[in-house]
């Protein structure tokens, strides 16, 4: 169940962390309940770390594997060649 809360807070602070949560595709709403959840579950977790963002989920899948490739043959031959 979510419930409003009202903080008072430095407005270049607040700025800045809308700008971190647009860059990052995640409401501020949904950034400060990262940092409080892992302040109160005990758990130190980086920000960029704290959810996967709606871009990234699409992004899941899309490249695939890349064939095994033989030691003396260079990534760069084998896109070179992929590509040509």
């Amino acid at each position: 169940m979510n419930a409003k809360l009202k903080l008072k807070l430095d407005r270049r602070v607040i700025e800045q962390a809308k700008e971190y949560a647009r860059q990052h595709q995640q409401s501020l709403s949904m950034l400060v309940e990262s940092l409080l959840r892992g302040v109160v579950t005990g758990r130190e977790r980086q920000l960029s770390d704290s959810e996967i963002t709606p871009r990234v989920k699409r992004l899941t899948g899309v490249i695939g594997s890349m064939p095994n490739l033989k030691e003396d043959e260079s990534i760069f031959r084998y896109l070179m060649k992929k590509h040509s």
